[in-house]
């Protein structure tokens, strides 16, 4: 007696693997989509350049410029719509000095403002650097 063979169509051979992909990419489509409009719902202003950036920074922390945009740059690379996805509780990391959001953010004078402006977020981060005692312990980077 002879065994039976089961044979399977190659178009059911592929349908599993199409019906992944459209899975897959659906929900990579929704993820992007969701951070889309998270950092939108928050961005006040288009990315400055590096050389604008740096200007604010100058003009805010004055003589702890440089070391604060050693910060800056190892914080977010000078983007002000840097997020980090990494939570630290109910927060994070947002903006220009990837200052906590809502913690940290809501304890400054700039909490009504938006954390992706650089020169909101440079100002709040001057506000701590200043009520630390002139300390950058609340940044994970070190000038």
């Amino acid at each position: 007696m002879k065994k039976r063979q089961n044979v399977v169509s190659p178009a059911y051979r592929n349908l599993g693997k199409i019906v992944l992909v459209v899975v897959l990419a659906t929900a990579c489509f929704g993820i992007a989509n969701k951070v889309q409009i998270t950092q939108s719902a928050h961005a006040e202003t288009s990315l400055p350049s590096v050389s604008n950036v740096q200007t604010i920074i100058q003009n805010i922390f004055g003589h702890d410029a440089v070391a604060a945009m050693n910060i800056a740059w190892c914080e977010s690379s000078n983007n002000p719509n840097a997020i980090n996805a990494t939570a630290v509780g109910r927060s994070h990391a947002e903006g220009l000095f990837q200052i906590l959001y809502p913690s940290t953010w809501d304890t400054t004078s700039q909490a009504r403002n938006s954390p992706f402006d650089a020169r909101t977020n440079a100002l709040a981060a001057h506000e701590i650097f200043m009520r630390d005692g002139h300390s950058w312990r609340e940044w994970v980077c070190r000038p």
